[in-house]
C-alpha cells in the first residue's frame, strides 16, 4: 500500500473509531437515563456499558477496521483491551487528582487523551489486525 493511502486509511479509521466511541457514549447515557429509576444507578450504568460495548465490538470489527478476524478471538481481545483501558483510566484519574492536584472534573477528560489513542492502537494492531500486520 502506498504511504499516502496508508495514512489516509489510518485517519479514516481514527475518525470512524471516534464516531463509534461517541455513539457508544451517547447510547450508554441514554440507556442510563431510561433504566436508572427502575434498576438503580449502578445497574443502569452496567447495562449501558454491556450493551454499547457489544455494539462497539460489532461496529469496530465490521465498519472501522473491516476485520475478518474470528469473532471469538476478536471479542476476547476487545474486552481485554476494554478492561485494560478502564483500569488505565482509573489509575490516571487517581494519579492526577491525588498526586498532582488536577481538578476532579477535568481529570477524566485528560485521561481520554491517553486512553483513546491507546484503544485505537490496540484495536488496529492487535484486536482487529489484518493478516500480516503485527504490533
Amino acid at each position: 500500500m502506498e504511504v499516502s493511502n496508508m495514512f489516509k486509511t489510518v485517519w479514516q479509521q481514527l475518525i470512524q473509531f471516534g464516531l463509534v466511541g461517541g455513539l457508544n457514549t451517547l447510547l450508554t447515557y441514554l440507556l442510563y437515563l431510561i433504566l436508572w429509576r427502575g434498576v438503580g444507578a449502578t445497574a443502569a450504568m452496567g447495562i449501558g456499558y454491556a450493551v454499547t460495548s457489544l455494539l462497539g465490538l460489532i461496529l469496530n470489527r465490521s465498519w472501522v477496521f473491516k476485520s475478518q478476524q474470528c469473532w471469538q478471538k476478536a471479542a476476547w481481545r476487545y474486552y481485554a483491551t476494554y478492561l485494560t483501558s478502564f483500569f488505565l483510566s482509573m489509575g490516571l484519574v487517581h494519579l492526577w487528582t491525588q498526586t498532582w492536584g488536577l481538578s476532579e472534573t477535568s481529570a477524566p477528560l485528560f485521561s481520554l487523551v491517553l486512553t483513546v489513542p491507546f484503544n485505537f492502537i490496540l484495536s488496529k494492531f492487535w484486536v482487529f489486525r489484518q493478516s500480516g500486520v503485527k504490533l
